[in-house]
């Protein structure tokens, strides 16, 4: 769900939606109310995975980084590799399916 929403955020057009997505990914700092700058999920494992997040899930358009279709191929870390290809497999979707992003969100309100 985390990767999905930084795709999310990435691709839709919607202000809204991409200030929601960004938010439940990342906390900014805000020194007024004491409330440091963290990440929303917190990956405390392999330095390059947490590099990985800070660069590809953090970074808004992190997700449309043409590095990606490099890593989904050639990582020697599975994390990673595995990360990048869901990544690349959901722009994928999205670009090539009949349902917008606005319908998608349409359809998930409703099943739940």
């Amino acid at each position: 769900m985390f990767l999905l929403t930084a795709v999310i955020r990435d691709i839709t057009d919607n202000k809204i939606r991409k200030a929601t997505c960004q938010k439940s990914i990342f906390q900014e700092a805000n020194p007024d109310d004491n409330i440091p700058e963290r990440l929303r999920i917190v990956f405390d494992i392999r330095d390059e995975v947490r590099d990985f997040i800070d660069k590809y899930l953090k970074e808004e358009n992190g997700t449309k980084k043409d590095k990606l279709k490099e890593l989904a191929e050639n990582s020697k870390d599975l994390s990673i590799k595995n990360m990048a290809t869901a990544i690349l497999e959901m722009h994928k979707y999205f670009r090539n399916s009949e349902i917008s992003i606005d319908k998608f969100f349409h359809i998930s309100e409703t099943k739940f």
